[in-house]
Order: structure tokens, then C-alpha cells, then sequence
């Protein structure tokens, strides 16, 4: 068997891109020519003008079914996914055994929600040797490409267990493959969402329903300082001389003030999500909250502690309107100045059922920051997670006290702080079955991790006010378009430097995944209007919610 040959199961693979040549009358010019075209239309180059001369290829070689696959793939790189799936059909049509036709119609099924369908096109048994039973060889690309879309299908039905055992067929005979890393991540989604919805969901929905909102109304309150209001009309590009007026007003009626801005998220809570309903996104008129909480926080007013808890004992909904990824990014620092020297304040909040699961996170965040950053205190934070793990192993699911989440937060947070002392007590909740291994990772990777430097330097800068809105305006992507453009290149470049090398050399030499003469087209998720309802299940439009996050 030669080298480009291995055995599997009851038939052969290959990895020889000429495999089907002779079948399908491809001469060395016509490879030539495939193998140009191939380089351009991966790389999105000159897609239009390549559609042309795939066309008169075609018109030429009509008993070449490649040729018609990558036309399908050049118009779906185009987004003309209409296109891409009526030449698929058209594929079908003539070539009816074409393996890669199939497969492409069954993932457009996949596009349109259509499942019992792809197991009527792929076989009841999704095994590539159920569906062509005389064949003993096949590609690489034909296995792969066959037992992705195979998990697809079982991820989608709800039967992960059989998506696996496509799985561990794809990482047997190609752990690096493209295909292979795309399904594994198809699977670790399912997972995610499996354990969501089977414990997190409905453990999380009834232990976290958030504090009762006062009595809602449409007053704005009356400031001490007229200076106040200003936090209305200004969103984090605020100019430093007002920040620095407004921190300059007499403190205990600045404080007061503050304090009050907070109450009016809250009562004001309902009228505020009528306003966004019925105008465009205006980020100055909802940053007054996270305003208030960074300026208290930059007033050292440890006093406001229970104001801040109060408003993060709102719902998930309430969070993530005001705050959004301010939440987990921004307000731990407020946290950690005023929670400083109200370490038990923190604690019976973590202990509460009824906050937030992410609200709670950012007090994590806080407190493993005073270790990093008040290493003579590290004693004191060990004793507070000591604790804390005390308390989750004593409790149960019946006491509605068990929050498999927040437990792996808390273990992430021990493990870069690097307390091997509390190895035992981890080990505990690992065996109650308490940790979310999709995020803490298992008991073995925790002893492993605990003795050795976190991979990146877990220690966050501490900032002044001003340098943290100008941090956020310069660097995260949703401020700034030149990050969010560059982050944008940087991926798009990425995704194109792991299918094959961007150079413009058209003598391309091309590694044993990368069959030029059998691509199909990449899966695309629909795409989700503006006015869409959101995706993520908040109730909200698009536009409202995660669009700018995903950008």
C-alpha cells in the first residue's frame, strides 16, 4: 500500500489529490487550471472572474462534477448562498452518486433546520460505507467532510453520543484536520448547552431570579449637584475636566448624588427599555449606572458597597441592559476599592441565591485581585475561598443552594492563585459532581495547573478614572474601529492562514488535507436581520443586544 494509502475499518483512505482523475476525465492541463482556480476562490480573490472561468470550464468538461462543486463554493464565499445551493441541486442532478453533491444538500439542510432530510440523503446509518456500499476507497476529504456533517446532524437531534463516535473516527484518522477541529467544536456547543439546559437553565433561573424591582416610574430624580445630570448626556468618550468637576463637588453630596443615580437605573428600569424599543441605540443616555459605579469607586466610598450589591442583585436582564461586558470587564475595579476592607460583605453576597451568577463572578474577580495586588494579604484570601468551597460542599441541590457555575468560577480563580492548600476541598466538590468541566476542566488539569505560573499574568491594572475611559475607548473594539477593523483582518487572515498558505505563488504545494479537487462549501450559519429577534434569547431585537457584541 503506498504512502498517500492506510487502511480503515473495511476500506482504504487516500490522500493522493489525483485519486479520481482518471473517473472523472481530468487531464494534467484541467488539473493545472483546478488547482489555480482552487488557490484564488479559498483566498476570495477575483471571485467574479473566476465564476466566468469556472463556467467555461464547465461548458467544456460537463463530466466533471469538481468543477460544478467549486462554482457552488465560489458563490457561497460570495454569500450567495441561493446560488451555491442551486448548483449543488444541479450537481445532483447529473452526477447522483457525487458524494460531495450529498453531502453539501445535507448541510443546506442543516442551513434550514431541515434534519430528518439529511438523513435521508446522507443514510439511516450516517456510515460512508452504509451509503456506498461497493466502494472500498475514499478520500480523506470525502471521510472527513462526510462525518462532520454527520455530527452536525446528531449534535442538532439531540444524540451526542453518536456524534462522538463520528468524532473519534475523525480524530483517528485526522486529529488536525479542519473538519475535525470544526466538529469538535460543534460538540462542545451541544455539550455546553446540554448541561445548560438540563442543570444550569432551570437551576440557575430559579436560584438567581434577582431582587424585585422598586416601583417603576417615569420622574427623573433631583440632584444636591445640577452638575449630576450630565451623566446622562455623556457616554465613556466624557471629557476629563467634567469628570474631574464633577469629582471635585462637596463628597457627601456627591456620594449621596451618586447613590441616588443608582436608584434611578432601578426605578427607572422599565422606562428605560420602552425608550430603546422605540428609538436607535444611544449609548450616552445608558451609561449614567456604570458612570455612578466608577466614579464611587474612584471616591474610595466604601459606604456605597451596599448600594453597588443592591443594583448586581438584579436579575441577568437588568445586567446586562445597564452594563453589558462592563459587568465581567470594568466594574470589578469599583468592586475591589470599595470591598477592600468588606471582605465578609462580599462573602454573604456570593452565598445569596438570589444574585446573579456573572454579578457574582466580578466580586470573584475583585477579591483574587487584592491577592495579586496585596500579596501580604494572601493568607486572608485563601482563608475567604477556604470558606467559600466550605460552604458549596456542605450544600445541596435540594437546598437550592448549588450553583455548578459560580463553583467553577470560584475554582478558576483558586487555581491562578496558585492555593494548592485547597486541593482536598476542590477534590470534594469534583466528586459531588458540582464543577462545569467545560470550564474549570477536570480534577486532573486543576492539580496540574494549581503548581505551575498561569500562562498569562492574571494581575490587572489598577487605573484612575480618566485612564480607564480612555482605555476602554482606545482599545476595545466596540469604541474604537480601527481595533475592531484590525481584530476583524487579524481573523479573517487567521481562518485563511489555517486552510493554506496566502501567498500569490499560483505553484502552490499543498499537504495532504488540502485536496484541491474536492472542497465543498463551509458551512454558514442564516443570517440574522437587524430587527431579528436576538439569537441569545433575551427577548431583545438584534440590533439591541448582540450585534455590536459579535462585531
Amino acid at each position: 500500500m503506498s504512502q498517500d494509502q492506510f487502511q480503515y475499518a473495511t476500506y482504504t483512505i487516500t490522500t493522493d489529490p489525483h485519486y479520481r482523475d482518471k473517473e472523472y476525465a481530468v487531464t494534467p492541463e484541467l488539473r493545472k487550471q483546478i488547482e489555480k482556480l482552487f488557490h484564488h476562490i479559498v483566498n476570495n480573490k477575483k471571485l467574479k472572474s473566476n465564476i466566468a472561468r469556472l463556467s467555461d470550464l464547465i461548458e467544456k468538461h460537463p463530466e466533471n462534477p469538481q468543477l460544478k462543486n467549486m462554482l457552488s463554493v465560489a458563490y457561497s464565499m460570495l454569500g450567495d448562498d441561493e446560488k451555491a445551493f442551486e448548483i449543488n441541486h444541479r450537481i445532483l442532478s447529473e452526477h447522483p452518486d457525487y458524494l460531495f453533491g450529498k453531502i453539501n444538500l445535507a448541510n443546506e439542510y442543516y442551513v434550514n433546520e431541515e434534519y430528518e432530510k439529511m438523513k435521508d440523503i446522507l443514510g439511516e446509518k450516517m456510515e460512508i460505507q452504509a451509503l456506498y456500499p461497493d466502494r472500498d476507497t475514499f478520500h480523506i476529504e470525502e471521510v472527513t467532510g462526510f462525518y462532520k456533517t454527520a455530527v452536525l446532524y446528531f449534535t442538532a437531534t439531540g444524540n451526542i453520543q453518536e456524534a462522538e463516535s463520528r468524532m473519534e473516527i475523525m480524530n483517528e484518522i485526522a486529529p488536525e484536520h479542519p473538519d475535525t477541529e470544526e466538529a469538535e467544536m460543534v460538540i462542545a456547543k451541544a455539550r455546553m448547552e446540554e448541561g445548560f439546559s438540563t442543570w444550569n437553565k432551570e437551576t440557575i433561573k430559579s436560584q438567581h431570579p434577582g431582587n424585585t424591582l422598586p416601583e417603576q416610574t417615569d420622574e427623573s430624580p433631583e440632584f444636591t449637584n445640577p452638575l449630576i445630570h450630565e451623566l446622562y448626556k455623556n457616554d465613556l468618550y466624557i471629557e476629563q475636566e467634567l469628570v474631574n468637576d464633577i469629582l471635585s463637588l462637596p463628597r457627601e453630596s456627591l456620594i449621596s448624588d451618586l447613590e441616588l443615580v443608582l436608584d434611578d437605573c432601578m426605578r427607572r428600569y422599565e422606562y428605560y427599555t420602552e425608550y430603546i424599543d422605540e428609538n436607535d441605540y444611544e449609548e450616552e443616555k445608558l451609561s449614567f449606572p456604570l458612570h455612578a459605579m466608577m466614579l464611587l469607586g474612584e471616591l474610595r466610598a466604601e459606604e456605597s458597597l451596599p448600594k453597588i450589591l443592591e443594583v448586581f442583585r438584579q436579575d441577568n436582564d437588568f445586567l446586562e441592559f445597564w452594563f453589558s461586558d462592563h459587568l465581567s470587564e470594568t466594574l470589578w475595579e469599583p468592586l475591589y476599592h470599595l470591598g477592600n476592607k468588606q471582605l465578609d460583605v462580599l462573602k454573604v453576597f456570593i452565598k445569596e441565591t438570589v444574585a446573579d451568577t456573572y454579578a457574582k463572578g466580578t466580586l470573584l474577580t475583585a477579591v483574587s485581585q487584592i491577592a495579586s495586588h496585596q500579596p501580604e494579604r494572601e493568607k486572608e484570601i485563601l482563608d475567604w475561598y477556604a470558606e467559600l468551597i466550605d460552604f458549596y460542599n456542605q450544600s445541596s441541590i435540594e437546598n437550592d443552594l448549588t450553583d455548578i457555575t459560580l463553583i467553577s468560577f470560584i475554582i478558576v480563580e483558586v487555581t491562578n492563585l496558585q492555593f494548592e492548600e485547597l486541593l482536598p476541598k476542590i477534590k470534594l466538590l469534583y466528586d459531588k459532581e458540582y464543577v462545569d468541566e467545560l470550564i474549570a476542566g477536570d480534577f486532573q488539569s486543576i492539580k496540574q495547573s494549581i503548581n505551575e505560573p498561569p500562562p498569562i499574568d492574571r494581575k490587572l491594572e489598577l487605573l484612575g478614572i480618566t485612564e480607564r475611559y480612555k482605555r476602554i475607548t482606545s482599545t476595545w473594539a466596540g469604541y474604537n474601529k480601527d481595533v475592531e477593523d484590525k481584530l476583524s483582518d487579524e481573523f479573517w487572515n487567521n481562518l485563511l492562514d489555517q486552510s493554506m498558505d496566502n501567498s500569490d505563488n499560483d505553484d502552490l504545494e499543498y499537504d495532504d488535507y488540502d485536496d484541491v479537487t474536492e472542497n465543498q462549501p463551509v458551512h454558514k450559519e442564516k443570517k440574522i436581520g437587524r430587527n431579528d429577534p436576538c439569537p441569545c434569547g433575551s427577548g431583545k431585537k438584534y440590533k439591541k443586544c448582540c450585534m455590536n457584541k459579535e462585531k
